[in-house]
C-alpha cells in the first residue's frame, strides 16, 4: 500500500513540475496534446538540470530530501508566476532588468 502510495505521489510531481513550467512558459498558446508533450520533456530536464547546478555550484549533495524540495520548488513556483498578478509582477520586474542592461 505505502509502494503504491509513493508512486502515485512520484509521479504527481513528476508530472506536475513540468506541467507547472509549460503554464509559466505558454499561458495560454498552446493545445493540450503540446502541453503535455512539454510537460513531460520540461519534467525530465528542468529538475535534472536544477539537481546538477545545486550540487555542482551550490555543493548541495544529491539525496531524497534534496530532490524533493527541488521537485516541489519546480512545481509550486512556476505555479504561482503563472498566475495573473504574479505575472503582471514579474513582467514588470523583467523590463525594469531589461532598461538597465547595456545596449549593444
Amino acid at each position: 500500500m505505502l509502494e503504491l502510495l509513493q508512486i502515485i505521489f512520484g509521479f504527481a510531481l513528476f508530472f506536475g513540475c513540468g506541467y507547472s513550467i509549460s503554464l509559466f512558459l505558454f499561458p495560454k498558446e498552446i493545445d493540450d496534446i503540446e502541453r503535455i508533450t512539454l510537460s513531460l520533456v520540461f519534467s525530465v530536464i528542468f529538475p535534472t538540470l536544477t539537481i546538477l547546478f545545486t550540487n555542482i555550484v551550490l555543493v548541495i549533495p544529491i539525496n531524497t530530501i534534496s530532490v524533493y524540495v527541488t521537485y516541489i520548488t519546480l512545481t509550486v513556483l512556476p505555479y504561482l508566476g503563472s498566475k495573473e498578478p504574479y505575472r503582471s509582477k514579474l513582467s514588470k520586474l523583467f523590463i525594469k532588468l531589461n532598461n538597465k542592461l547595456p545596449k549593444i
